[in-house]
């Protein structure tokens, strides 16, 4: 574990995404279906995705009339589930985006599936480039009554007057956009609170961390690109949390 960050004992994560874009041209989607066997050893059940365009005449006249139309419809996306569904794997015609809903258990073992989940699509990457790599963390905090946010969050919303909101708030939502200096590294941070019960606010830290690329693949050098995001990722949370929050998590 790297020693600048608080060791999390019960992490709050409750969803991670590692998503890839790609230059889609030359790269027809049923090119992925010739690793279906190897995808359904972890992945088994396979569900195609449809599009339809439809074209149907707009003179139309008053009354009851018949109209006939013109659909195009084909396979938009695959989307491959684990036995319990808890990680996905879908396959878009520029996209790749694999999330796992199972318990958090640690940055490597998430950078490994993340890897994973596209280096046997080596061929089919060898004749594009990569334009987009990014992670998502989703983090759910169950609190007890929330009254004051700044006991456990470092940012926060905030109304000038004391009488700036007519009435109690009991739910709010902000998003964040950041950018780092000399990179092609963005994120959104999106924080919502969710009343629960009369004594519970779940709070939700929502951390998208995204480089705009334009490489070949290699699985080295997405790994190298991962450990980046995950450094700017980790910063954003951890300063954004109290001392009491991160003693929750413990």
């Amino acid at each position: 574990m790297n020693s600048q960050w608080p060791n999390l004992n019960v992490p709050p994560v409750i969803l991670t995404i590692f998503q890839i874009k790609y230059q889609k041209e030359g790269v027809k989607l049923n090119d992925f279906l010739r690793y279906d066997d190897i995808l359904k050893r972890e992945y088994p059940n396979r569900m195609d995705n449809y599009h339809s365009n439809i074209d149907i005449p707009r003179t139309f006249t008053p009354g009851i009339s018949t109209v006939t139309g013109k659909a195009d419809t084909k396979i938009n996306s695959y989307t491959y589930f684990s036995k319990d569904q808890k990680q996905k794997l879908v396959i878009e015609e520029g996209t790749i985006t694999y999330t796992d809903e199972n318990k958090y258990t640690g940055w490597e073992n998430f950078k490994q599936k993340s890897l994973e989940s596209i280096e046997m699509f080596y061929e089919i990457f060898n004749q594009s480039t990569i334009t987009r790599i990014s992670i998502r963390f989703v983090n759910r905090f169950a609190l007890e009554y929330l009254s004051d946010p700044l006991e456990y969050f470092t940012t926060t919303i905030s109304a000038a007057k004391p009488d700036g909101l007519s009435y109690p708030l009991v739910e709010y939502a902000f998003k964040l956009k950041t950018i780092m200096p000399g990179t092609n590294i963005y994120s959104y941070v999106n924080q919502t609170t969710v009343p629960v019960n009369e004594n519970q606010t779940d709070y939700i830290f929502d951390i998208d961390v995204l480089e705009l690329t334009n490489l070949l693949f290699d699985k080295g050098l997405i790994s190298e690109k991962l450990e980046k995001l995950r450094e700017i990722k980790n910063n954003l949370f951890f300063n954004n949390l109290t001392q009491k929050t991160i003693d929750l998590c413990n």
